[in-house]
């Protein structure tokens, strides 16, 4: 069998069908399907039930409710393809998705072939397709792979699981991720395993994936909790990118990122502080991340993006209290100029 496709599911009864359907109407047909339910309480389960009675190449599990990351390691575990790609329930393929995949692997023999996504509305309408990263078809083999590596840490744009196709010889099936069960950054983790391994990667300019937005947003519901799981995730990846033995340039490429992305939460901890005091303490804690205080020394304020470099600056001078009005004063006037 040439693909394993796993899709985790849970409480999506509203968006399966079209997600199934997108899998069933694929020109090449050689896969198995493999649904997971995930311990849903509404209708998910009858559906993937319904499906797998009329097609032998959908198989159904189910099991309790650990969320989508232990989900995803499970339905690892049953899969039987030479490849293995990933589709969240709530999101649907383009008609061509595996035929252009198929292609790329006939044509390479690529251990990880990466391809574009769009970014859709709950209703199905586009918002946009999300920006190429290196040009059509651009084959990084063994020995190019650092220059995949210093793009990849600098950009969220290639974190997510379910725009890969991934042999299956280099998935990390066996490891343990349960220490990071409850952690927003789940795609980040399994991908650094399949950069590990792969001897080549192959990447597709074309956006065939669909990405439907949450109606709730991070940016909408911020917690403190995600600045703590981006800072376990990131000293993972670290950990990671260091038994690879990366370049110097790379890390510092990494440090650049981390700082920047982290950073940009100053926006967001000032919505959930209910004074200055409590965002004072979190700006505290921030800078107490050990991946923190191992980028800092590593970076120029210059290679940050702008607010990113106005909260360093604030952050390293003693200026939180600068930044919290800022913060403040921003947030004002996009509601007085009636932005969300």
């Amino acid at each position: 069998m040439k693909y394993s496709i796993l899709v985790p599911v849970y409480n999506m009864e509203k968006y399966l069908p079209q997600c199934i359907e997108s899998v069933l109407a694929q020109q090449v047909t050689d896969f198995e399907l493999i649904l997971t339910n995930d311990g849903s309480t509404d209708g998910s389960p009858e559906i993937c039930r319904r499906y797998a009675e009329k097609d032998a190449r959908i198989i159904y599990q189910s099991k309790e409710n650990e969320g989508l990351l232990l989900t995803r390691r499970y339905a690892l575990k049953a899969a039987r393809g030479e490849y293995v790609l990933f589709l969240d329930s709530d999101d649907f393929w383009e008609p061509n998705l595996l035929k252009e995949v198929d292609k790329a692997i006939e044509e390479t023999h690529a251990d990880l072939v990466l391809f574009r996504y769009k970014r859709i509305r709950d209703s199905g309408e586009l918002v946009r397709a999300e920006t190429g990263v290196f040009p059509d078809r651009t084959l990084f083999s063994a020995q190019v792979k650092e220059k995949f590596m210093q793009t990849f840490v600098s950009s969220i744009l290639l974190n997510s699981i379910w725009s890969k196709a991934a042999k299956r010889s280099i998935i990390d099936i066996d490891a343990d991720y349960s220490r990071f069960q409850d952690k927003k950054g789940e795609d980040l983790l399994q991908s650094m395993a399949l950069l590990r391994n792969a001897s080549s990667i192959y990447y597709l300019d074309t956006p065939l994936y669909n990405y439907r937005l949450s109606a709730s947003g991070r940016g909408r519901n911020f917690k403190w909790k995600y600045c703590l799981d981006y800072e376990a995730v990131r000293a993972y990846v670290l950990e990671q990118l260091k038994l690879m033995r990366v370049s110097e340039k790379t890390l510092h490429c990494f440090f650049v990122a981390y700082m920047d992305y982290l950073l940009s939460f100053s926006r967001s901890i000032t919505a959930i502080s209910r004074d200055y005091p409590e965002y004072r303490q979190h700006m505290e804690e921030i800078k107490a991340f050990p991946t923190y205080r191992l980028a800092q020394p590593q970076i120029r304020s210059g290679e940050l993006r702008e607010f990113s470099r106005f909260s360093h600056f604030c952050i390293h001078h003693g200026l939180t209290w600068l930044l919290y009005a800022r913060c403040k004063v921003s947030k004002i006037t996009r509601k007085l100029l009636g932005h969300s």
